[in-house]
């Protein structure tokens, strides 16, 4: 009698330390959903997302949302679609412009995320957690490089019509110019 308390006992401590265990794991940041100890706001950009539902859809949906907290963030992308009529009448030139413009928020445009998982629940009906974050030094690093580059090619392109110019070409440099709009 008293091996099978002592079994019994032991029993209930194993359940009561694996518990602990397992809820030890969860990680913080599904806990919070909206900060992380392990990527703080001064070093790191995060988005966290959550779905449900069968595993492999609700992971890309829990991904792709927290892909997108960050990307609303820090990345815009503006389209500008410019018509231009131009006319030469006795060596006067003309020209009308208009143009639209639209902005939006692309998840491919952002380097360096990475993403975390964690899933309660079975295959079929499961919660995923999601976090997705990226450095803030790197970030910057890749925006700072992305940023020359755009500098040298409005430069070569203010050569280029510069040189239009040089030659009397008016009407390809004033096509180059707008190429920069």
């Amino acid at each position: 009698m008293r091996s099978k308390m002592l079994a019994l006992i032991l029993f209930v401590i194993m359940d009561l330390v694996i518990i602990s265990y397992s809820i030890a794991k969860v990680p913080d940041w599904v806990k919070n959903l909206d900060s992380s100890q392990k990527y703080p706001v001064n070093l790191y950009l995060s988005g966290f997302g959550v779905a449900t539902g069968p595993i492999s859809e609700a992971t890309g949906l829990a991904q792709e949302s927290a892909r997108g907290e960050i990307s609303r963030i820090i990345v815009v992308s503006i389209k500008s679609a410019i018509a231009t009529l131009r006319e030469e009448k006795n060596e006067r030139y003309s020209q009308e412009l208009s143009s639209i413009t639209q902005s939006t928020t692309s998840l491919q445009n952002i380097k360096g995320i990475n993403i975390e998982n964690y899933s309660e629940g079975d295959q079929r009906n499961a919660t995923v957690y999601a976090v997705a974050y990226v450095s803030r030094a790197d970030l910057r690093r890749m925006y700072a490089q992305e940023k020359q580059n755009l500098i040298q090619q409005i430069n070569t392109i203010i050569k280029d019509a510069q040189m239009y110019e040089s030659k009397s070409e008016t009407m390809d440099a004033v096509n180059k110019y707008l190429s920069l709009y």
